[in-house]
C-alpha cells in the first residue's frame, strides 16, 4: 500500500486518490482517547495493535537502506488502516500461509 501510494499503478490511480487521507483509526488514538475504553477488551486490544504495528515498522524500515517512497511511521500507520478498513479476511491453509492463517482480501482484489 505504502509503495503503491507513492507510485499508483494505472489500474489502481482512482482507487488509491479516492482513499481518505486520515483513517479513524486505534493506531492514531492518543493516550487520552485510548483511556475512555478504561479497562475494556477494546482497550488492551488497541494497546496490543499499536505496540505491534510500531515494533513491525522498526523491524522493517529501522535499518533498511533509503527507499524511493516515504517510510515514515505515520505514513506506515495510514497503509495499515487503509488495508484493515478496506480489507475483507479469507482463510489459507500450509503451504501458503500458517495453520489458522488468514489472507487480506483489498476491495481491488476483490473486485
Amino acid at each position: 500500500m505504502m509503495v503503491a501510494r507513492a507510485s499508483p499503478p494505472p489500474e489502481l490511480r482512482a482507487w488509491l486518490a479516492a482513499l481518505p487521507t486520515h483513517f479513524d483509526c486505534t493506531l492514531d488514538w492518543s493516550e487520552a482517547e485510548l483511556a475512555e475504553l478504561q479497562a475494556s477488551s477494546a482497550r488492551e486490544r488497541a494497546g496490543v495493535l499499536q505496540r505491534w504495528a510500531a515494533t513491525e515498522w522498526r523491524r522493517i524500515f529501522a535499518s533498511s537502506r533509503p527507499l524511493p517512497f516515504d517510510t515514515s511511521f505515520a505514513h506506515f500507520q495510514w497503509a495499515l488502516c487503509a488495508v484493515w478498513s478496506r480489507s475483507f479476511q479469507m482463510p489459507c491453509a500450509p503451504p501458503h500461509c500458517h495453520e489458522g492463517g488468514v489472507w487480506r482480501g483489498v476491495a481491488p482484489v476483490g473486485d
